[in-house]
């Protein structure tokens, strides 16, 4: 899609998704960001949630609560792969 809506617009509604999200569940959400969509849209840098990553089978830098290590991975009883992730002990 060339006609992007502005950054600004974007967050505004990621925002107002988020609090409605915490509000109803009495949860901090955790935050599951590609780096396309980031670098058209900084939710990272706005949004001070713990955040999922998506590196495939590199360990992520950073701070993370969440990596996704592969979409590939085999499940009984499911005919096509599936993400597998790791998860840090960590306190919401």
């Amino acid at each position: 899609c060339s006609a992007r809506p502005p950054a600004e617009e974007v967050l505004a509604e990621v925002e107002a998704f988020i609090s409605q999200v915490e509000t109803e569940t009495g949860t901090e959400i955790v935050l599951y960001v590609l780096d396309d969509f980031n670098d058209l849209y900084p939710a990272l840098d706005r949004f001070d949630r713990p955040r999922w990553e998506r590196r495939i089978f590199l360990r992520p830098g950073g701070d993370w609560l969440i990596w996704q290590y592969t979409f590939e991975g085999d499940v009984d009883g499911v005919e096509s792969g599936v993400d597998i992730n790791v998860m840090r002990e960590h306190s919401l």
